[in-house]
């Protein structure tokens, strides 16, 4: 949704990450993303059944 809107590309000024969970985001979608506005989309992975995100990436790994 983000993606689609028309948004200026300085709103998340000041926002190094975000985290993105629950449902499927495609890789490319993420990547454009960070090259629109300048974030990083950190995946997380867990069940909100038990105790929500339990794994994700981190700023390091997502850069690799």
């Amino acid at each position: 949704m983000v993606l689609q809107s028309d948004l200026p590309t300085d709103v998340f000024d000041g926002v190094e990450q975000v985290s993105s969970g629950t449902a499927l985001l495609w890789a490319d979608e993420a990547d454009r993303f960070t090259a629109r506005f300048g974030v990083l989309v950190l995946s997380v992975y867990g069940a909100a059944e038990f105790a929500g995100a339990i794994a994700g990436w981190d700023p390091a790994l997502q850069r690799e």
